[in-house]
């Protein structure tokens, strides 16, 4: 009788533990779907002075990395931190709000901005996570 429960219990904990595995990779492929939906639609003019070029998923860390170009921008390196914080504020602001993120927020994903120049230097880069944007 004990080896029957202690059976019936592995087995109901790896049922549990699959069906979580299961949900999960779920999720991740819905999120590789739509990063795969809007990289079709790149690079994206978002403003005069600033272009979405492509986004990519890395599900072993939930993490969404947005590479996005400032393209006339001129700005002193003492003044890049300061964009890099409004920037930060901005994009925590704009993902509470996203209807079209609300997958990756409902799963706790982790959104990443790096920010290049023309010439394809990093300038700062900017990490959202989930509790910038509850």
């Amino acid at each position: 009788m004990k080896k029957r429960l202690t059976f019936f219990g592995i087995v109901l904990f790896l049922g549990i533990s699959f069906s979580a595995c299961s949900n999960a990779q779920a999720v991740d492929k819905e999120i590789e779907h739509e990063v795969e939906a809007m990289n079709s639609q790149m690079p994206m003019v978002l403003n005069s002075n600033t272009r979405l070029d492509s986004c990519a998923y890395i599900a072993k860390g939930k993490i969404c990395k947005y590479y996005v170009t400032l393209t006339n921008l001129s700005v002193e390196r003492e003044k890049m931190e300061e964009l890099s914080g409004e920037s930060k504020k901005n994009s925590a602001a704009f993902i509470k709000q996203s209807k079209e993120m609300q997958t990756m927020k409902d799963h706790g994903v982790t959104v990443e901005y790096i920010y290049r120049n023309s010439q394809g230097e990093t300038l700062f880069d900017n990490i959202i996570t989930p509790e910038d944007y509850k």
